[in-house]
């Protein structure tokens, strides 16, 4: 299954950053996992992840999603691409229903 197609069917997309908060991730095995420069944490591989404005499957390979809509946001000298990558989710579920989207490890 494709990366898109598998963005539309699942029934929550669950985002995962390196923050402390990150270890309570309780996911299903219908969410769509994406990590933030991030493959995997405690017991869990994640479906993608989300590195230089690009979502990238791994579970097979297929050209990455290029999600740069806007342009970065610094904070301090950390870029934050997160904007992007919901601006994204929210052109692929502007005529659709709409998905849950759960955020871990963002300890700001």
């Amino acid at each position: 299954m494709n990366l898109i197609s598998k963005i539309i069917n699942c029934k929550r997309i669950v985002i995962i950053g390196r923050g402390p908060s990150a270890r309570y991730l309780k996911a299903n095995k219908n969410d769509l996992l994406i990590g933030i420069n991030l493959k995997g944490v405690l017991d869990f591989s994640f479906d993608c992840y989300f590195s230089n404005g690009n979502i990238i499957n791994l579970k097979n390979k297929e050209k990455p999603i290029n999600t740069k809509i806007y342009k970065e946001v610094l904070l301090g000298s950390v870029p934050f691409s997160l904007i992007n990558l919901i601006k994204y989710f929210n052109n692929i579920f502007e005529n659709k229903k709409k998905k849950k989207i759960i955020f871990y490890g963002f300890d700001f």
